[in-house]
């Protein structure tokens, strides 16, 4: 997903693909559901304020021990439970930590909700998006006619 401003003479974008991102979701949402039990729920919630975007994505499992949790974006390291039959190779989530580090981005495992499960965390800010943006604008003369316009484009 790109995030797009535009001016009638300049054009800014995020950084933010659309395709890398998708991935690191689905692996997310993909482990969350693996790690619950059939009847549980996943959660994931994207929320996005003026210089940062966060996503969640819980689930119901037994969740990870806080060594664990620091371990689990390595290569290779995998935790299977108890009745798990998870055949991962113990990459994907070490490919979404460089996926959300290229996007100047961070990725974090925390306790879940209420003790249970674990929730995974993204983090990008747009904070040098939006001075980009802003010290451009400074560069137009009073009187200049500046119309913004906010647009996520899927290019």
């Amino acid at each position: 997903m790109d995030v797009i401003f535009r001016t009638r003479t300049r054009r800014w974008r995020s950084g933010v693909r659309e395709q890398r991102m998708r991935q690191v979701l689905l692996n997310l949402l993909s482990n969350a559901v693996s790690a619950s039990p059939p009847d549980a729920a996943s959660r994931f919630d994207p929320s996005f304020s003026w210089m940062s975007g966060r996503i969640t994505v819980d689930d119901e499992g037994p969740g990870l021990d806080a060594e664990q949790r620091s371990r689990v974006f390595e290569r290779f390291v995998r935790f299977n439970h108890a009745g798990s039959d998870d055949k991962g190779s113990g990459l994907g989530l070490a490919i979404c930590r460089s996926i959300v580090q290229l996007h100047r981005g961070r990725i974090f495992a925390a306790p879940g909700e209420n003790g249970r499960g674990l929730q995974m965390v993204i983090e990008i800010s747009l904070r040098n998006f939006f001075q980009r943006a802003q010290d451009s604008v400074r560069s137009f003369q009073p009187g200049e006619f500046l119309p913004y316009q906010f647009g996520v484009s899927g290019e």
